[in-house]
């Protein structure tokens, strides 16, 4: 068996972390800010969840990768 080191937690009995959690530092001079988008909920559902099994498709047949079935079957 390895030794193995046990995990050293940096969460403090306060709530605090150790080392301190320090903010991004500003961009280089010259640099044009990056402009992050706020996460924003999609306005309308592409419509009803429905079961996969209940699903209508068009193609039901047995072609599995492009092998299709012997029509003798």
């Amino acid at each position: 068996m390895t030794d193995v080191t046990p995990h050293e937690s940096h969460l403090q009995s306060d709530g605090s972390v150790f080392p301190p959690v320090t903010p991004d530092p500003p961009p280089p001079p010259g640099q044009a800010e990056i402009k992050v988008p706020d996460i924003v909920p999609v306005a309308s559902p592409d419509g009803p969840d429905t079961e996969a099994s209940t699903r209508e498709t068009t193609d039901a047949t047995s072609e599995v990768g492009g092998v299709r079935p012997d029509p003798a079957d």
